[in-house]
């Protein structure tokens, strides 16, 4: 006997509406561009492919992971997602200081030999650097700052 509740047309129909939902809402590689371009330093990376900066290079800890996959694990970052990682050697505590910046935030890239430093636009950070005579911007977009250092 046939069981009732086994309706084989209904459960058709109903994979293939979820079929076409997916293709129909799975975004395209434009869109998803799109969303690396508005969160990641994308064109920053680009121009690094073409102008390299000096290492060590002091990052924003949200794109360390993103840089670490753009340059195929061929650039060192300063810091990435993986925070707990950092904080045993007290890196975490450091890049915290930096970033806000503390007063001693200057004396720290000088502790860790930072020579260029990519940091968010609209941070605290790049206005600090901006007011320092001793770094230069020399690349910069809508998200990201790219600053090198001109004295040792």
């Amino acid at each position: 006997m046939a069981n009732p509740k086994n309706r084989p047309l209904l459960n058709a129909g109903l994979i293939a509406l979820f079929a076409v939902s997916v293709v129909a809402f799975f975004p395209s590689s434009a869109r998803l561009q799109r969303l690396i371009d508005l969160n990641q330093p994308r064109r920053a990376v680009d121009y690094l492919r073409a102008h390299p900066a000096p290492e060590p290079m002091f990052n924003d800890d949200f794109w360390g992971g993103y840089l670490i996959w753009a340059s195929q694990g061929q650039r060192k970052v300063f810091i990435d997602g993986r925070s707990d990682a950092y904080e045993p050697s007290g890196v975490l505590a450091d890049y915290i200081r930096i970033i806000q910046p503390a007063p001693d935030a200057l004396p720290l890239l000088t502790k860790y030999g930072v020579r260029s430093c990519l940091v968010e636009r609209n941070g605290s950070l790049c206005a600090l650097l901006d007011a320092q005579p001793a770094w230069r911007r020399v690349y910069q977009d809508d998200l990201c700052v790219l600053f090198v250092r001109t004295e040792s």
